[in-house]
């Protein structure tokens, strides 16, 4: 799977995505600070997913019909690292064959999936 994290996400996940296999763009090794459309552009121009804590990437898929491969919204209550990366890694095995074409919330509890506005995901590229 080919993702793209953004800054907000810890380094831990990005790490244990890595271990796993996957090939994982850092907003904080190669952009600190990018703009979230920014992050948004340069995610659909190499055709990976977004993978971020940050709201805003809703707002500008489904309001602002910006494009996006597909988004995992990370919502852990989870105080500490480890705790949070335990959560995600628990929750992969279910996200990661939806994610294309997708917006995904993950909390502590669950995991909701709505797919992205038409005109969006991997059939759009």
């Amino acid at each position: 799977m080919k993702l793209l994290a953004d800054e907000s996400v810890d380094g831990a996940l990005v790490d244990w995505l890595r271990t796993e296999g996957h090939d994982v763009s850092y907003v904080a090794e190669f952009s600190p600070a990018m703009s979230d459309e920014g992050v948004l552009r340069t995610a659909w121009e190499d055709g990976r997913a977004v993978l971020t804590a940050d709201l805003d990437f809703g707002e500008m898929v489904f309001r602002q019909r910006l494009l996006s491969t597909g988004i995992v919204l990370l919502r852990y209550r989870a105080q500490l690292q480890r705790q949070r990366l335990a959560l995600f890694s628990n929750h992969w095995h279910r996200i990661v064959p939806r994610i294309e074409g997708s917006f995904i919330v993950a909390t502590n509890t669950r995991i909701r999936i709505r797919p992205l506005p038409l005109g969006q995901g991997p059939e759009a590229a």
